[in-house]
């Protein structure tokens, strides 16, 4: 069943991500809810990459400025394995928003993580991307990530006019939200 979540002209979203993946079911998922708060960017040219799992609701190809949307992501079915990956926003001609999500199947060997990175290029979302972002990125003001278990907290990077703050459940249906706003 795919779900399917409408904003409304205020932009905030019609159904909750809560209640979309209590539709959604399988043992690991990551549904992720992005709201672009600024006054003039339009995120565009969403790519997705999933080195476990795969899409069940697609990002939209758009989000406008004050408006909510959402997508989720799941395990594949009777595989030991979780719901892992990356998704990219084109946010200008230059430059990307990626959004790095992992719940794994066993959470005796890995926890949840999460991670957030304004580049200053155009990247689309691959397994390149995905292992530079879990494994190698160093952290600074435009990259975060983090392990859930351990650091329950907001992330928060900026680059140039934006800024980015993000949050992670830490469930098997986990919730990652997004708040892109302009710098003032």
């Amino acid at each position: 069943m795919k779900a399917v979540v409408q904003t409304n002209p205020q932009g905030t979203m019609q159904a909750s991500m809560v209640e979309i993946l209590s539709k959604v079911d399988v043992g690991r998922c990551v549904g992720i809810e992005i709201s672009n708060k600024t006054k003039s960017v339009t995120l565009s040219s969403p790519s997705t990459y999933c080195g476990s799992g795969h899409v069940h609701s697609p990002p939209p190809p758009t989000i406008a400025p004050n408006a909510t949307d959402c997508c989720v992501f799941v395990k594949n079915g009777l595989m030991a394995r979780g719901s892992v990956g990356v998704l990219t926003y084109q946010c200008s001609e230059s430059s990307t928003i990626a959004i790095l999500f992992s719940n794994p199947f066993d959470y005796n060997l890995y926890n949840i993580q999460f991670g957030v990175w304004l580049t200053d290029h155009i990247r689309k979302a691959d397994d390149t991307l995905y292992n530079e972002m879990y494994n190698n990125r160093q952290h600074s003001s435009e990259f975060k990530c983090a392990d859930v278990k351990k650091h329950a907290q907001a992330l928060e990077v900026s680059r140039g006019n934006l800024k980015v703050s993000a949050t992670m459940s830490n469930d098997y249906k986990a919730i990652l939200k997004l708040e892109i706003l302009d710098v003032e």
